[in-house]
């Protein structure tokens, strides 16, 4: 008679916080209650839950299939109270500028969200970020400016509400690309909102082009909110 093997464990449920989700790979980052240093990353979500739901901070039961291979888990589902989305946006444009105006206070089109946790990131008509509760945001700008003649005079600004709020300002001295860019934070009212401004006083006349690839490496407006 051939004696029994050895038992197969049963799964092992332990409770996580969901670090972070990626969508484009349906996995999650998530650190197990207790532990200060162990973070699984790549852990498979079940097919089922609801996305809106897998929110960083989120709590989270993780279910190991095998004690000894910490990697086979799965992220089984959610509870308790999920925690609100936080206010954030970034958005940059699409692709390089038309020709940029002369000594000309112009705003930069942001067409693209990179995100928009809460919708308020306008990438369509106004390409303004508008906070939809009273708060205190960090906005960073950068604009890359391309084509530059020595002598050129290049600023950036973020307005608030229409009013320059803080920015930037070189004067080239050489031709070459630059970049300009700006950060603070700022108290906004709910409907209060924030823009993104160049002006190019140019030396020369030329080609003068605000730059970005589609990705938002070189020309952002980023708008998160502290508190």
């Amino acid at each position: 008679m051939t004696p029994p093997g050895p038992a197969t464990p049963a799964p092992r449920i332990r409770k996580a916080i969901l670090k972070a989700f990626d969508a484009a790979t349906w996995t999650a980052t998530v650190q197990i209650m207790g532990s200060l240093s162990t973070y699984l990353e790549s852990v498979p979500v079940a097919e089922d839950l609801d996305e809106t739901l897998l929110v960083a901070g989120s709590t989270v039961a993780v279910v190991f299939l095998d004690d000894s291979n910490p990697t086979d888990a799965a992220v089984a589902f959610v509870y308790g109270a999920v925690p609100p989305l936080v206010s954030r946006a970034s958005a940059h444009p699409s692709a390089r500028s038309a020709n940029w105006p002369d000594a000309t206070w112009t705003k930069v089109s942001l067409q693209v969200e990179k995100y928009d946790s809460l919708g308020e990131f306008d990438s369509a008509t106004n390409y303004r970020f508008t906070a939809g509760a009273a708060g205190y945001y960090q906005a960073h700008g950068q604009i890359y400016f391309e084509n530059v003649n020595a002598g050129d005079d290049l600023f950036m600004v973020l307005r608030k509400n229409g009013a320059t709020a803080a920015g930037a300002r070189m004067l080239a001295s050489s031709a070459y690309e630059y970049t300009l860019n700006t950060s603070d934070v700022f108290y906004l009212a709910a409907g209060d909102y924030l823009e993104l401004w160049a002006y190019w006083d140019y030396a020369a006349e030329a080609d003068h082009y605000v730059y970005d690839n589609n990705t938002g490496t070189y020309t952002f407006l980023t708008v998160h909110r502290l508190s």
